[in-house]
């Protein structure tokens, strides 16, 4: 059962029919590789350290949260970071690339 209403602006995972996965290095430097465009602009990313989740706000701030899970590496990745590349890839080539904002929840 789905408690979510079309008001409800935090998008479960299984709402936007996107596969995604996420690249990153000791830089902080994170890609985020999609393979469909969202629905709507992307914003910002918010990374919750203390919950472990990655979300995407759009601009009409509206709450993406990606279900992935991180190792400790990735994690420590990630709150280096200041920003994250959105790269969308359709046959194996990649479409579009733009970077956003990363922010640190701690």
């Amino acid at each position: 059962m789905n408690d979510q209403n079309a008001q409800s602006p935090v998008l479960d995972d299984k709402s936007v029919n996107i596969r995604y996965g996420l690249l990153s290095n000791a830089q902080g430097e994170i890609v985020l590789l999609h393979d469909r465009p969202f629905p709507k602009d992307i914003d910002w990313a918010e990374y919750d350290e203390t919950g472990g989740c990655l979300s995407l706000i759009n601009v009409d701030g509206g709450i993406q949260k990606l279900a992935l899970s991180f190792d400790e590496k990735m994690k420590l990745n990630l709150s280096k970071a200041k920003q994250l590349s959105l790269t969308y890839m359709a046959h194996r080539k990649i479409q579009s690339a733009c970077k956003i904002a990363l922010v640190i929840k701690v």
